[in-house]
């Protein structure tokens, strides 16, 4: 990834990405990787996670760890403060997790994926006057924005093109809100954040992404199920592995063939606890 920092705000102006399905491969993890402060930013400037603790907003990656499996280095990276900014917990963990998820699977389904992430700030009416007034959190007065983005461009294996840009609000969205509720147009994000997107693109030749595409991302009840399924992958003794499959069909939404299949071969895969005890 690669970002262009903002010094009064101390989160990321934008955090480009170039994905692919080769990039996207790996088998690094997030498991102990910490969130730390890029210390490339000068310390008068630098964000720091005291600034988060007791705010209330979670720390939201702009370039995602999923991302940035390929290699150690790289999703450590992802953790660096300059690549976070304050976001709404249930939007971090649910719609604008859903659009990552769809931005990979984007990436698996053409030659080449370039996506643009940031915060956005956007007035709000008071008094019938346009004020812009945004919380900031910590002693280092880190920006909350009201407003997230991500722009895509793909390219497929002829060269083509196509383009969306989203401008998501940084609070908790309706659980199956389409995505293209959220697309703007490319000049009306560009006059909101200041700058300008990929200037060497040719606009005129390039399609949008949605017409081409659909832009369907997964539903509300998706996201559960394929949480449930990383969370099965995980489980280190078949106790464990149990206990969370009597949780699942707890649960009033349908066991997937993913789910079924990932506690099968989990199944296989591990020791019972008292075996884990005996080998001990």
């Amino acid at each position: 990834m690669v970002l262009h920092y903002s010094h009064d705000r101390r989160v990321p102006l934008w955090v480009q990405q170039h994905l692919s399905k080769d990039i996207l491969k790996g088998s690094s993890h997030r498991d102990g990787v910490q969130f730390h402060s890029d210390e490339e930013v000068e310390e008068q400037w630098r964000a720091l996670n005291s600034d988060y603790k007791g705010s209330g907003w979670s720390k939201g990656h702009m370039a995602p760890a999923a991302d940035n499996k390929a290699n150690i280095n790289a999703m450590t990276e992802s953790f660096l403060l300059s690549n976070i900014v304050p976001q709404n917990y249930s939007n971090n963990s649910n719609y604008w997790n859903r659009l990552e998820l769809y931005c990979r699977d984007v990436a698996h389904k053409y030659t080449n994926l370039w996506v643009t992430s940031g915060p956005a700030f956007l007035p709000t009416e008071v008094d019938g006057k346009n004020i812009m007034q945004y919380e900031v959190i910590g002693s280092n007065e880190v920006a909350v924005p009201t407003h997230l983005y991500k722009v895509l461009v793909t390219e497929d294996k002829q060269g083509a093109k196509a383009m969306a840009a989203f401008l998501v609000p940084n609070e908790p969205i309706v659980p199956d809100q389409p995505l293209k509720h959220f697309q703007v147009p490319l000049e009306s994000l560009e006059k909101i954040v200041g700058f300008t997107f990929y200037d060497k693109l040719d606009r005129g030749s390039t399609s949008d992404l949605c017409e081409v595409d659909g832009c369907e991302i997964m539903t509300d009840l998706q996201l559960r199920q394929f949480v449930y399924v990383k969370r099965i992958k995980r489980q280190k003794t078949k106790d464990a592995l149990d206990k969370l499959w009597g949780k699942v069909k707890t649960k009033e939404f349908p066991i997937t063939k993913e789910m079924q299949a990932a506690y099968d071969t989990r199944l296989l895969e591990l020791p019972s606890a008292a075996a884990a005890a005996e080998g001990a």
